[in-house]
């Protein structure tokens, strides 16, 4: 019974997206018109235009209607959010050590300061920690926490550098993109646990997070802007922006099973992605 309530909730949900286009217009004005905005979307995020990978246009029309479903499927207010960020958080914080006195603390709650009157939403909910890893990273989760390795700020050579990367993850908390990865989870989790047995449930996580990787790389190229149009409205130089993919790119194997089988695009894509879209504005 449970697993035929899934099905059918998700069904219906994916018949009322589609009935609330087909109720303005004739199907084949809809399909015409959804298809053209998609089009333009998908310059704006860098997905169809020649800076990136023949792969992104593709991947950028399936994210789309992935969130479409996502939206309507689970809807989260804020208090939701700001619960599940803080149990992530309280799980990272015993995982991995978090450094209160690390030398870059102050410029990162700095360049936090500045770029948070650009963000559209939630302005008083951003938060950064740091964590005591070698591994050059950052990433952001629901409820505003954005964490950044130590091995990450010693990577950067300049505040403008850092002041993107902290950006970029603004940005994919301002664009909702933590909360649609929970919510992907969640139903990968929940279809495990409707079959009643473990190993199915992290099969489907698995599933999500490796088979379906590239489609979250559209995500990669809209915090990217976003990042890139926080920096510059807080008066960094957005041209240091792709100073990180610079030194990243001479590292990575652009073979098309890295492609399909990563979560974020290609370095020298995005790098390229970013300049053009500089350039345009």
């Amino acid at each position: 019974m449970k697993k035929n309530r899934f099905i059918v909730t998700m069904l219906f949900w994916i018949t009322m997206v589609m009935a609330e286009a087909s109720a303005q217009q004739t199907v084949s004005d809809t399909v015409g018109n959804w298809y053209s905005q998609l089009k333009e979307r998908a310059y704006g995020a860098g997905g169809q235009s020649a800076c990136g990978h023949f792969m992104d246009g593709p991947a950028f029309f399936a994210k789309q209607t992935e969130n479409t479903v996502l939206d309507r499927a689970l809807v989260l207010e804020d208090k939701d959010e700001m619960e599940v960020g803080s149990r992530y958080h309280n799980e990272i914080s015993k995982e991995s050590e978090i450094v209160q006195d690390h030398w870059a603390r102050k410029q990162v709650e700095g360049i936090l300061q500045k770029m948070l009157p650009f963000v559209d939403r939630r302005k008083d909910m951003y938060r950064i920690s740091i964590i005591d890893l070698e591994e050059i990273n950052a990433f952001a989760t629901m409820g505003g926490y954005i964490y950044l390795t130590t091995g990450i700020l010693d990577f950067v050579e300049s505040e403008d550098e850092l002041a993107f990367i902290i950006g970029h993850e603004m940005a994919h908390i301002d664009k909702y993109h933590t909360q649609r990865k929970y919510k992907k989870l969640f139903f990968a989790q929940s279809f495990g646990q409707i079959l009643t047995m473990e190993s199915l449930a992290k099969m489907a996580v698995d599933i999500n997070q490796v088979l379906f990787a590239a489609f979250d790389q559209p995500d990669e190229y809209e915090a990217d802007k976003g990042g890139v149009n926080l920096m510059r409205k807080a008066g960094y130089d957005p041209e240091r922006s792709v100073d990180f993919f610079t030194k990243r790119e001479k590292y990575q194997n652009r073979s098309l099973l890295n492609k399909l089988t990563s979560t974020h695009p290609f370095a020298a894509d995005r790098k390229s992605c970013i300049l053009t879209y500089i350039s345009n504005n």
